[in-house]
């Protein structure tokens, strides 16, 4: 709202539409309808007021991770979208002349959008669901072959003697020629249990970067060259294979040991919580055991699990501590000192970029190809990284994807699904009507009676933030017919291809209109009652939504002092039992800090 300036309000992101109102209001009233010396007049709550802004509407809307915007989330956000613009709309006659507008049109400038997403499929449907545009441009758009486009290109050897092999390969060898980034594999086990064998995939991994490390680490030259021998002898037979031996042969222990330290932490992906718990304890156990079996005593594997259960808080710490590098000309750290292993949900699949994370391992083939094309993406970001897929042997999907493992890593963008989002789900409009009734009578229908009042008679304008309100305003048919008419361009009927349909969902919003009016009627709900209480009372699942997540009633969990057999609880075991539930079985429960169990 322009007509505001929030001095000493850092950040109102969060305040609704009928709060600001109420505060708009209340402070015309403290100032008796005029500004005192204390503040000033703004255009266009005063017409003669100061113009502080030329078109205050958003101007460019940017959507990062624009794929997670479907199914039901997609759905409630495309909705807030269109009654967003709906709003701007309803506002633009009080700017007179201070709006942009389209290119020969009369029409105010609508957002522009800007969704980034790097898996992505049909985003023109996407698009249309959600903002309600029509003319979506791609951008880049996928090249002309498999490895070029019209904004990136496989990087070519440079001109060193170092790169002299990988040079000498013909053009038209292109994977062999050029420089890696991120290295797919695959293996499957067969004889154990999926978590036993994932384990000692992970508990091998682990025993090699310890050897090496600790080997590297050494101020002993023939335990360094062992290490340096053991890596010439794991290149594998190919036209590069001439280069890596020189390079490892010629390379500073320094370097392989900073090398070997950026594969330090296994990433693993595991498909759901419970296999990620399943994971931490077994992964333990091998660790102890393969080491103890090479003879090597005293190491301890740190491992952090990352799901949709742990706090942004914790997740960032681990964040930390994988970030945390040795500084130039420092000692290494002790193995035991450092994060060894992270299990982890989808929930490390966005935002989690550490260039520490350059060892993958995938407990399976999630069953989104976009989620595993996302979690992938962790490793390799700077350095060179891979990812290790170990399918679960029971699982045809997974065995198939082993089999064919080489194209389909070719051709992973293909598989990507389109964003699911139901546009005019019933369910989800009903559920958003209170919200967007909201929106209008308390928000917009204030704003412009308060804009058309006197000077004298602003500080008179109604809030309507109690029922009573509401239902005074709601007597009159026409204010009933701006209602609907506000309601329907909110839910973006105007964009409704099918007369039909729009026909139906109309009967639909007029069919809550009347019940809401009726609802106005009975006492109960409106005397000395808050218009947002009063949708809460008629029913506690339709009240105005505070979230895209705020559509189921919530729960609430009290702890008891008595447990089941009539015995009192331990102190802090309620904060052990949380504990656990989010940090897996792995998690040392008993051993918790009392300030931090206190605060739990």
């Amino acid at each position: 709202v322009s007509s505001l300036r929030w001095n000493g309000r850092p950040d109102c992101r969060g305040i609704s539409v009928q709060f600001a109102v109420e505060w708009v209001s209340s402070l015309a009233r403290k100032t008796q309808g005029r500004p005192d010396a204390a503040t000033k007049a703004l255009f266009p709550t005063y017409e003669n007021g100061e113009k502080l802004f030329f078109d205050p509407f958003p101007s460019l809307l940017i959507q990062d991770e624009a794929h997670l915007l479907d199914e039901s989330l997609g759905t409630f956000s495309g909705l807030f979208e269109s009654a967003l613009e709906a709003g701007f709309d309803q506002l633009a006659h009080l700017y007179k002349g201070e709006l942009a507008y389209e290119p020969d049109s009369n029409e105010r400038r609508r957002i522009k959008v800007i969704a980034a997403s790097a898996t992505v499929s049909e985003p023109q449907r996407q698009m249309r669901n959600i903002y309600q545009r029509q003319n979506t441009v791609r951008f880049p758009y996928p090249g002309p072959d498999l490895y070029s486009s019209f904004y990136a290109a496989p990087k070519q050897p440079d001109d060193t003697l170092n790169d002299q092999d990988r040079a000498s390969i013909s053009e038209s060898e292109t994977e062999l020629r050029s420089r890696w980034a991120r290295v797919y594999g695959s293996i499957l086990t067969n004889g154990h249990r999926h978590t036993v064998a994932m384990a000692s995939v992970l508990g091998h991994y682990h025993l090699a970067i310890t050897s090496l490390y600790e080997r590297l680490k050494s101020e002993d030259v023939a335990r360094q060259d062992s290490a340096r021998e053991e890596l010439v002898r794991w290149v594998s037979p190919g036209p590069l294979q001439t280069q890596f031996t020189r390079l490892l042969e010629t390379a500073d222990p320094a370097v392989l040991l900073t090398l070997v330290d950026l594969h330090r932490i296994a990433l693993t992906y595991v498909t759901n919580k419970k296999g990620g718990d399943q994971v931490i304890d077994t992964e333990k156990t091998q660790f102890e055991k393969l080491h103890e079996a090479a003879g090597i005593e005293g190491q301890v594997l740190a491992s952090e699990l990352i799901s949709g259960a742990v706090s942004a808080a914790d997740i960032q710490e681990v964040v930390r501590r994988a970030e945390t590098r040795v500084g130039v000309n420092k000692e290494f750290p002790d193995l035991n000192d450092t994060l060894r292993s992270v299990i982890a949900t989808s929930a490390i699949s966005h935002g989690v970029d550490v260039e520490e994370f350059n060892a993958m391992f995938f407990a399976g083939l999630p069953s989104d190809i976009a989620e595993y094309i996302q979690a992938s993406s962790r490793v390799g970001r700077t350095h060179v990284g891979f990812s290790l897929l170990v399918p679960v042997p029971q699982r045809y999907r997974d065995r198939f994807v082993l089999e064919i493992h080489d194209i389909f890593h070719r051709f992973l963008e293909r598989m990507i699904l389109p964003a699911a989002v139901d546009r005019w789900a019933e369910k989800a409009l009903v559920r958003v009507m209170p919200s967007f009734f909201q929106e209008y009578v308390c928000g917009i229908n204030v704003i412009e009676a308060l804009c058309a009042a006197n000077d004298p008679a602003k500080r008179y304008v109604p809030t309507c933030s109690m029922a009573a309100d509401a239902r005074a305003y709601m007597s009159s048919p026409v204010n009933v017919k701006a209602t609907e008419a506000f309601m329907e361009k909110a839910l973006g009927l105007q964009f409704m291809p099918s007369p039909e349909g729009k026909k139906y969902y109309k009967a639909l919003l007029k069919g809550q209109l009347n019940h809401y009016r009726q609802d106005l009627d009975v006492d109960k709900y409106v005397n000395s009652t808050r218009l947002v209480k009063f949708f809460e009372m008629r029913d506690a699942r339709l009240r105005p939504m505070t979230s895209l997540r705020d559509v189921d009633q919530p729960g609430f969990i009290r702890e008891s002092g008595i447990d089941a057999a009539s015995k009192r609880v331990a102190p802090g075991a309620t904060a052990r039992a949380m504990t656990f539930i989010r940090k897996g079985s792995g998690a040392d429960i008993d051993v918790t800090d009392p300030e931090t169990e206190a605060k739990s």
